[in-house]
């Protein structure tokens, strides 16, 4: 029997928007700004640097506030930082109280894994992603979402059932809402080139934020139409995923107004 549940799921594609990154980068980007006339900009970067909290991790605090209201939450964690489609900040990089933060959240907020863009046809940096995700993960190897939904099948699938894996949450749309697997309940993964039923659970998801960050959307549509799915699946029973960021979350500078959405649409799908 099923019964409805709205669970959030947050991919924290960049963790921190200054502490730990390259002094190169800080660098240059202070340059940027100061030619752009930014020196508040400059100055918040530097405070970040040398000890203030970073804005970013504001997420997890909006997030934590919403818990009473849902049925629990992942943070898909990208653990590299260093390409065209990956900016998040490796944990060793990690200034101490973001893992103290992490680890402090309460139980029903599980630690996931956002493997890379590449990792879906590099199998090494899969590899070497993966170990460092087994530093920060605590309760094993639990749930996955690949970063720009970037997956193959069987291969990945396949890769993550033998890693031990038992969820996982790319099976959904990024430039629009809906059912990508025409279904909004959880189901097991059958391998049909082995003809195999496994333990493989797929959980797709019907709304993500980013989808309406682009030209012409906006944030009333944004509400509108994540309030229409958290309905389609309520009238089902069935199991409400919606997707979110850690840089919309924290209501940083051009994000400012995505928190208020956020409790908005938690508020219309709490269960």
């Amino acid at each position: 029997m099923r019964s409805y549940r709205h669970l959030v799921t947050v991919d924290m594609d960049n963790i921190l928007r200054y502490a730990g990154r390259s002094v190169f980068r800080a660098w240059g980007a202070s340059l940027r700004e100061l030619a752009r006339g930014q020196w508040s900009h400059v100055v918040e970067r530097w405070r970040v640097r040398t000890g203030e909290a970073d804005p970013f991790l504001n997420a997890l605090t909006t997030l934590l506030d919403q818990l009473p209201c849902i049925d629990g939450a992942i943070l898909f964690m990208l653990l590299r930082g260093d390409g065209r489609f990956d900016h998040g900040v490796p944990p060793e990089r990690w200034p101490a109280y973001v893992r103290q933060r992490l680890v402090r959240s309460p139980a029903a907020v599980r630690i996931g894994w956002h493997p890379s863009y590449h990792t879906s046809v590099n199998t090494e940096q899969w590899r070497q992603e993966l170990k460092a995700y087994d530093t920060i993960a605590r309760e094993g190897r639990v749930a996955s979402r690949q970063h720009f939904l970037r997956w193959q099948l069987p291969g990945t699938l396949r890769t993550l059932l033998e890693a031990g894996f038992e969820e996982e949450h790319s099976l959904g749309f990024a430039d629009r809402t809906g059912f990508r697997a025409s279904t909004c309940t959880p189901f097991p993964w059958y391998d049909i080139a082995r003809e195999q039923e496994t333990s493989l659970m797929m959980h797709p998801f019907a709304a993500m934020d980013s989808a309406f960050d682009r030209p012409g959307r906006g944030l009333a549509e944004a509400r509108a139409v994540m309030q229409q799915r958290s309905d389609q699946v309520r009238a089902v029973q069935g199991t409400f995923i919606s997707v979110w960021h850690d840089r919309y979350l924290s209501g940083h500078r051009e994000f400012a107004a995505w928190p208020d959405l956020f409790h908005q649409v938690v508020a219309h799908a709490r269960p």
